[in-house]
């Protein structure tokens, strides 16, 4: 069985991210296992490189050079596949001893060494991030491993700057089922959002002025034999996925992106009732309790996005 983090060779990031509202965090922060856990605290700042044509973009690629304190490091990511509710990315990483990046190493990986022909000689700093991170690791269940951290700063790119507030949860160790759970945890403890929208993405925003707007529902590919428990998984975490990436879109204001949520929560109940016999009645009871709790928000958000003002307030979702 292939471990759910990839191989040395084809290294993979598995994490759910959070919308974090104004006052979520001081609620979180006493969460019993977070309030046990000791804190490590890191000031990141990471300048992100492309070319002009923003060829590694292009490509479904990042690259960044990160300093936390005296250390550098050089980091690439793949694009997140499809709309999973965690994001699954290849991410390969070096330590290095400068502030720009070292385009050999990515020579030296096989899935990056055609991009490191066609950036060689043409990178140039495209936005930064500066973040004050918060981490915990937490031991979960079944051997698994997760980092908590709490990121607070702003994305710059140019004289465009937006601030950021996020919950991040990695899969350090294990599978993935106890991070669904402790997130869950988490979300009955204070008010937050599932977001998809990565850094990355936001800075090219910024950048550009242009970016992802909202998300419409992508076709899912299923097998022609495929067991409902398998089925399920995959047509209900579509709907999930759907209603998180259009997250972003509609805490800025976007009427679409909060019309794509709102069309994501109905095909999940409609999931949920055409699965109803092969589910277990507490876990679907609670499930369609939630969405129907997400679907009252987003009727009020409808009005307040007639009125301009959508804030992602934990009053306001």
């Amino acid at each position: 069985m292939t471990p759910p983090l990839g191989t040395a060779l084809n290294p993979r990031e598995v994490e759910l991210k959070f919308h974090l509202p104004v006052g979520s965090r001081v609620l979180l922060e006493h969460y019993p296992a977070l309030a046990t856990a000791a804190p490590a605290h890191h000031h990141l700042v990471s300048t992100y490189f492309d070319t002009p044509d923003r060829a590694l973009d292009r490509c479904g690629l990042t690259l960044r050079v990160r300093r936390d304190g005296e250390q550098r490091i050089q980091t690439v990511k793949s694009r997140s596949n499809g709309h999973d509710v965690a994001a699954s990315r290849g991410e390969w990483e070096w330590p290095i001893g400068q502030d720009s990046p070292e385009v050999a190493r990515l020579s030296q990986t096989p899935q990056l060494a055609a991009a490191a022909l066609a950036i060689k000689g043409r990178l140039q700093p495209a936005f930064v991030t500066d973040i004050r991170r918060t981490t915990y690791l937490l031991h979960l269940d079944n051997g698994t491993t997760a980092e908590v951290a709490f990121d607070e700063g702003d994305i710059q790119a140019g004289f465009a700057r937006e601030a950021v507030s996020e919950l991040e949860i990695e899969l350090k160790s294990g599978g993935v089922e106890p991070l669904y759970r402790l997130a869950g945890s988490l979300l009955s403890t204070a008010p937050l959002w599932l977001m998809s929208e990565s850094k990355a993405s936001r800075g090219w925003r910024l950048r550009t002025g242009q970016g992802a707007g909202a998300q419409l529902t992508r076709p899912l590919k299923l097998k022609r034999r495929l067991c409902a428990d398998a089925g399920f998984r995959q047509i209900f975490g579509g709907t999930l996925g759907h209603l998180t990436a259009n997250v972003g879109p509609t805490l800025r204001g976007d009427p679409e992106g909060l019309h794509q949520a709102r069309i994501a929560i109905r095909e999940a109940r409609a999931v949920l009732q055409l699965f109803d016999p092969y589910l277990d009645a507490d876990g679907a009871r609670r499930f369609t309790e939630t969405l129907r709790t997400y679907r009252l928000r987003l009727r009020r958000a409808t009005a307040v996005t007639v009125c301009g003002t959508v804030t992602g307030s934990g009053r306001c979702w």
